[in-house]
């Protein structure tokens, strides 16, 4: 048994060695060069909706070289905002040039999603990985804050430094003994049967952990909710449906913008417009313009179940990352409940152990977690349909299993 204990934290030695210090290795065995770069502040804030933050626009030109990562060396310049209760965020949006792209293309990162953030009380954020094709030559930074920022330095291809983190080896060292242990136990090895109260809590636990690894992921991401389509649809697309109304008003400006431009959804027209223009153009992506008027197309489902009855009952206007989590985490339950009606139908001798395995690697192994530490309107919609999705399938199992037709209506009806 001791043998085995310590096999597991041989494991996660290497794991932490060679997987979670793999930026590090990777950065200290290459040969690349460290070479501190020139930059300069820059006035160029186009497409960016500050909304009272600051934006930092930092510009380097002429790299011509292959680079591995950047490193951005700044502080804060308002020392009052490190006596907050949390370490505030600096979202990164890199654009550069390289042999493939010779105009400005985003970097790892779409619509109002950063490429990176960073925090100026850990050294080890403010690295950023970078997978440009052949030699990068030019890069614009865009940092925005709610800080000031006084940038020291900014290098490529830094020497990341290794950090062997012990209290994560400690708590998956504990974390993988404990269940170890737990399934060694001859409680798991029994057959799964449909109606023991103590082998449903067992499935219990394991859905309760995962809800709450959501709500830690909630609370975190809904610090970082914003961009226009979120404010527009939870609000402005609210207030519409309320008066019968599937359109959205977005002013006058994009009504404008419309006529002026031959296709206002097509990101390099809007860019030459703004410059000629000098001024934001109104147009948010990912509406449509029909018949005079602005619609957005992705999900009205949610809004009609959940967003719509809330404003109306309650008259509060919920955040999009409560959406994505009470979709994610109904979704969760009925992963599970289907998990056991596969088996009760088709694999009926098969341990508990295995099917406890199987359902957390369900619920952990796949999009959902990452889903819900960027809840934008997409990962609402798409929350929303895989809540759909698992409770029809589990419904129309019980349909499989019982025949009885409301099942199967009602499976029929949520897919």
């Amino acid at each position: 048994m001791i043998k085995k204990y310590l096999s597991i934290l041989l494991l996660i030695i290497i794991l932490e060695i060679f997987v979670f210090n793999y930026q590090a290795l990777k950065s200290n065995i290459s040969n690349y060069k460290e070479t501190e770069v020139k930059f300069e502040y820059s006035n160029n804030n186009d497409y960016m909706d500050v909304e009272g933050l600051n934006l930092i626009t930092v510009k380097i030109d002429n790299i011509n070289a292959i680079i591995h990562n950047l490193y951005i060396d700044y502080q804060l310049e308002n020392e009052h905002k490190e006596d907050k209760m949390y370490d505030t965020e600096e979202n990164v949006y890199i654009y550069y040039t390289d042999e493939a792209f010779s105009g400005y293309n985003r970097f790892s990162g779409e619509n109002n999603i950063p490429s990176h953030r960073m925090t100026a009380k850990y050294d080890r954020s403010k690295y950023i990985n970078c997978n440009f094709i052949g030699n990068a030559k030019n890069i614009e930074l865009k940092i925005l804050t709610e800080n000031i920022i006084k940038i020291n330095n900014i290098s490529i291809n830094k020497k990341i430094p290794f950090n062997f983190n012990i209290l994560r080896v400690v708590i998956l060292t504990t974390i993988i003994t404990g269940i170890y242990s737990l399934l060694k136990l001859e409680f798991f090895k029994k057959e799964i049967k449909t109606k023991n109260y103590k082998q449903n809590i067992s499935f219990v636990l394991i859905i309760n952990t995962f809800i709450i690894v959501l709500i830690t992921l909630l609370l975190y991401a809904g610090s970082i909710e914003y961009g226009k389509l979120n404010k527009i649809y939870k609000k402005d697309f609210i207030e519409s449906l309320k008066n019968g109304k599937v359109n959205i008003e977005l002013g006058q400006t994009a009504l404008e913008t419309v006529k002026k431009v031959d296709n206002p959804y097509d990101y390099n027209q809007m860019e030459e417009y703004f410059k000629k223009e000098k001024q934001n153009s109104g147009i948010v992506f990912d509406t449509a313009y029909f018949n005079g008027k602005f619609y957005i197309y992705y999900g009205i489902l949610p809004a009609l179940i959940l967003f719509l009855p809330a404003n109306i009952i309650f008259g509060t206007i919920l955040n999009i990352s409560i959406g994505v989590f009470l979709f994610l985490a109904i979704g969760a339950i009925y992963t599970v409940m289907l998990l056991k009606e596969i088996i009760n139908r088709y694999y009926k001798n098969i341990p508990l152990a295995l099917i406890i395995i199987l359902s957390a690697f369900l619920l952990f192994n796949n999009k959902m977690l990452w889903t819900m530490s960027r809840p934008q309107v997409y990962e609402l919609v798409i929350s929303a349909g895989y809540c759909f999705v698992m409770a029809g399938m589990y419904t129309f199992f019980k349909y499989l299993n019982n025949r009885k037709k409301t099942h199967l209506f009602i499976a029929c009806l949520l897919m």
